[in-house]
């Protein structure tokens, strides 16, 4: 009797611990599950993070090139960007159109934009300004050259059109800016000027983002800003863009 109850003891004990061993064995297993799907999550989003930033110092710089193209400072200037799990492409925004008020002065600008892309963040130069765009919005990291005074206003806004490939992803790229041309668009003589105020009107929400934040420009529609000044300069500098 005594050695049945040992054997009997025994069984529930062996039980206990198999069902101990499994019970552990899944937390385990459950764990590592949870750290693989939420952990890696975490480290790829901190990695975007530390891309996109080192993506917007390098377009900073790039502003700062193209700034002393416009002054003709150097008529080309080349910077390397890291690409790893980004996209850098050209593309055909921003457009904006300019308007001076007590004048026939209307004209259309098509930018264009260098865009550096991740899974959850872009980078872009757009016109002369460096912005960066998540899913909570855009944030001007860089302004672009406008300003707005009751003297004067001056808009210089820059052109990029591509020389060579549009688009590279992965790896180092290397960007080569050259200076075409810098134009006075506005105005086209040296005659006095009885301006009153000068407008730019864009859907691109890296502008528009612009405006709503200076104190200078006051919304008059939907998608227009306008300056009341005395004086208006507005110059564009093309630039061509060599992604390599």
């Amino acid at each position: 009797m005594t050695l049945g109850r040992r054997l009997a003891g025994g069984d529930d004990r062996a039980v206990s611990d198999t069902i101990s061993f499994v019970l552990v064995f899944g937390l385990v297993i459950t764990g590592v599950g949870l750290v693989s799907v939420f952990g890696m999550s975490a480290l790829t989003d901190a990695k975007d993070g530390v891309s996109a930033e080192a993506a917007e110092r390098g377009f900073v710089t790039l502003a700062t090139d193209i700034d002393d193209l416009e002054t003709a400072q150097s008529p080309v200037r080349t910077s390397e960007l890291s690409l790893t799990d980004a996209e850098m492409a050209v593309t055909g925004g921003p457009t904006v159109d300019v308007a001076v008020g007590n004048t026939s002065f209307a004209e259309t600008l098509q930018l264009g934009a260098l865009e550096y892309r991740t899974a959850a963040t872009t980078v872009s130069y757009a016109g002369g300004g460096v912005f960066r765009t998540q899913a909570g919005g855009t944030v001007v990291v860089s302004p672009p050259s406008v300003r707005c005074t009751p003297a004067y206003a001056t808009l210089s806004l820059v052109r990029l059109t591509v020389d060579g490939s549009n688009a590279v992803g992965g790896g180092t790229t290397a960007v080569a800016v050259t200076r075409s041309e810098t134009t006075l668009v506005f105005p086209e003589t040296r005659t006095a000027q009885h301006v009153t105020n000068v407008s730019v009107t864009t859907s691109d929400p890296r502008w528009r983002q612009y405006f709503a934040s200076q104190s200078g420009w006051a919304s008059t529609g939907p998608d227009t800003s306008t300056c009341t000044t005395d004086r208006v300069y507005v110059r564009t500098t093309t630039v061509s863009v060599d992604l390599e």
